[in-house]
């Protein structure tokens, strides 16, 4: 290279720093006078989804609700999840959060409390956005598939999410793949066909001598394969230990029940599902536990694995970084009448619809009317459905209709409740990090279930019991919160004022008495439970 071309190219590149730099300033000056201009109302939201679709289809709704409210804008903030956490408690505790933020990672009771506003007052009104279609008129809180009922926060007594979509769990298959070494398609349709089809690909592998492994799997995908193969084992249990009659696995109820000695990691329902899982894992890639969801994926769309096991979440991402067309199929779990696992089970599992991906608004916000509105359009069967279309996830509004490329991923409603998993359904931290840390001894080699299932019982005692006096703990502070709180919306309601504020506030104090009075019932009870079991252990 000669001096001037050298010289040249410096010039080059001091010009290119210059425009970008440049750049990078006029788009921050815009977002300075954008804020400060008193007649834009900006909206920001924040997230973790950087899946592909997922932006887009925010982006698409933020635009119409812009077309619609003129003198908005509204902003999409998309974190990393990896830092998420860390990003979520800075800008809180420094007071320059959004004024949407999705809820999950890194959520904690404390900033909750602290830092969100409940949505509460608002859920019991219709969604002004539902006007003209078959919702109109109807509360909030009731067009959403599950009601809310999974984003209420039984400690604090509260909504303070919506829900944006719903997930649920398929067996991915490379349909090219698949042809090549079965010659047509045809999924499995029972447990028993889906073990010949993984001990068929294990043969091709070894006859060809290709690569192919039956399932791409990872610490961050398997266990929820896992948590299904375990629950299908204790449906009968969760039946007869259901204390309450809830027609499902109460976890306070069934972590009471493991402490009274009523069940055991050791008894034989419990040991048939760490067989059950076993006999399906040893079939994942060797050492999946050590692996992160990027390698799964990587296994997969190679065409290095016929099958990879995730949530529906993953569908997007799957299809667009794969060169293969992707088939889905429902993981097919043994049947009543299979002569080892049947005996253990009532049939077919049902899924539980549960919406997920929250959003709260942060107390104090800016605009807080406006966001309320926003929160509102991006709920609304309407724009629900843009989002279910763009970015190929499910809904959780009702009413709203999956895409083709979707629909295998609609939750399964016929079938009997399933049993409880190995984080007894996320009782709490204690039992959810057990799981983590002490899964890989069941794909040991050498270490035999019975002696698994002695070692976790062991363990699983003291996580339980731990995690039942933090919910005691809590269960408390809460009480003592609603105890002033309770006074205050009574006189609220007793108040002279607006007819509807009264009624709001009538109405919240009643429910708040409702549910305090159930909490405080299931406090005591925990209470009495623990010291019982404290003092006969």
């Amino acid at each position: 290279m000669t001096p001037r071309t050298e010289a040249t190219l410096n010039w080059i590149g001091a010009i290119l720093l210059l425009l970008c730099f440049v750049i990078a300033l006029g788009r921050v000056a815009t977002r300075v006078v954008e804020q400060a201009d008193p007649d834009t109302k900006l909206i920001r939201f924040a997230h973790w989804q950087l899946e592909p679709g997922l932006r887009d289809a925010f982006d698409s709704i933020a635009r119409e609700y812009e077309r619609r409210t003129p003198g908005v804008r509204v902003e999409q903030i998309a974190v990393p999840e990896r830092v998420y956490t860390q990003w979520l408690r800075t800008r809180l505790v420094g007071g320059d959060a959004p004024q949407l933020i999705q809820w999950g990672i890194g959520a904690s009771d404390e900033l909750l409390a602290r830092f969100f506003e409940p949505l509460t007052p608002w859920l019991q009104a219709p969604n002004p956005y539902n006007q003209g279609t078959d919702l109109e008129g109807v509360p909030w809180r009731e067009t959403f598939l599950d009601g809310l009922s999974g984003t209420f926060n039984q400690n604090l007594l509260e909504n303070y999410q919506v829900s944006t979509s719903m997930f649920t769990i398929r067996m991915f298959y490379n349909q090219d793949l698949w042809r090549k070494i079965f010659g047509e398609i045809r999924t499995p349709e029972t447990y028993e066909e889906f073990i010949v089809l993984l001990q068929e690909v294990e043969d091709y592998a070894r006859r060809t001598g290709e690569v192919i492994l039956p399932i791409a799997g990872s610490r961050v995908n398997a266990p929820f394969l896992f948590d299904n193969l375990y629950a299908s084992q204790t449906q009968r249990l969760v039946q007869e230990l259901d204390a309450g009659r809830n027609l499902g696995a109460d976890n306070t109820d069934m972590a009471l029940a493991l402490l009274r000695g009523e069940w055991s990691l050791e008894g034989e329902a419990s040991k048939s599902g760490f067989r059950l899982m076993r006999s399906i894992g040893r079939y994942f890639t060797p050492g999946f536990l050590q692996l992160q969801r990027e390698d799964m994926v990587f296994y997969f769309v190679q065409g290095r694995a016929l099958m990879a096991s995730s949530g529906s979440w993953d569908s997007p991402s799957l299809r667009q970084q794969a060169h293969f067309p992707i088939g889905v199929f429902v993981l097919p779990l043994p049947s009543a009448e299979h002569p080892e696992y049947g005996r253990f089970l009532l049939g077919q599992q049902s899924e539980t619809v549960n919406t997920q991906g929250p959003f709260g608004m942060v107390r104090g916000s800016d605009h807080e009317d406006q966001v309320i509105d926003f929160l509102q359009f991006l709920t609304s069967k309407e724009a629900n459905q843009i989002f279910v279309n763009e970015s190929g996830w499910l809904p959780s509004i009702r009413g709203v209709e999956p895409t083709p490329m979707i629909e295998p991923f609609m939750p399964i409603r016929d079938g009997y409740v399933p049993g409880v998993n190995l984080t007894l359904n996320n009782l709490g931290g204690d039992t959810s990090r057990l799981f983590q840390t002490n899964l890989h001894e069941l794909f040991t080699p050498g270490v035999s279930i019975d002696r698994f299932a002695s070692t976790y019982q062991r363990e699983m005692l003291r996580a339980v019991r731990s995690d039942l006096e933090r919910r005691l703990r809590n269960d408390a502070t809460t009480m003592q919160r609603a105890d002033t709180v309770l006074p205050a919306l009574r006189a609220l309601a007793q108040a002279e004022g607006s007819e509807g504020d009264a009624a709001g506030h009538a109405f919240r104090y009643e429910l708040l008495l409702e549910t305090q009075i159930q909490q405080e019932y299931n406090l005591l009870r925990l209470e009495y439970e623990l010291a019982a079991t404290r003092a006969g252990s």
